[in-house]
């Protein structure tokens, strides 16, 4: 259960965070894929397939540029500061098909996050 528990006037409540239900199903375990509502999947290549994972294992969570690089080009690969931006804005155009697909926003000073 995800929350914190709340201790008032002898009794307990609990907080929770609003749950995040996207209608496009993104699987991260196992093989990435990504299917729309009727089981349609979306192409991605592997590069992509690595940064969505990253991405939506932390929904609304903002996620470092450094973080998605080391996901993206591990080994120690130096990597020009707008490569990121390209495969993100190739992700950004391959889920904006999908009808009601999570977006992926800018955190700007920080990274990149999924809504």
């Amino acid at each position: 259960m995800h929350g914190r528990t709340v201790a008032s006037a002898g009794r307990t409540a609990v907080a929770r965070r609003p749950q995040y239900r996207p209608s496009v199903l993104v699987r991260v375990l196992g093989p990435v894929r990504v299917e729309a509502d009727d089981g349609t999947p979306r192409s991605l290549r592997p590069m992509e397939r690595r940064l969505l994972a990253a991405l939506a294992a932390r929904p609304g969570q903002a996620v470092r540029r450094r973080t998605l690089v080391e996901t993206g080009w591990p080994h120690g690969a130096r990597v020009a500061e707008n490569t990121l931006d390209a495969y993100i804005a190739r992700l950004r155009r391959k889920l904006r098909v999908l009808s009601e697909a999570p977006e992926i926003e800018t955190v700007y000073g920080v990274g990149y996050t999924v809504r």
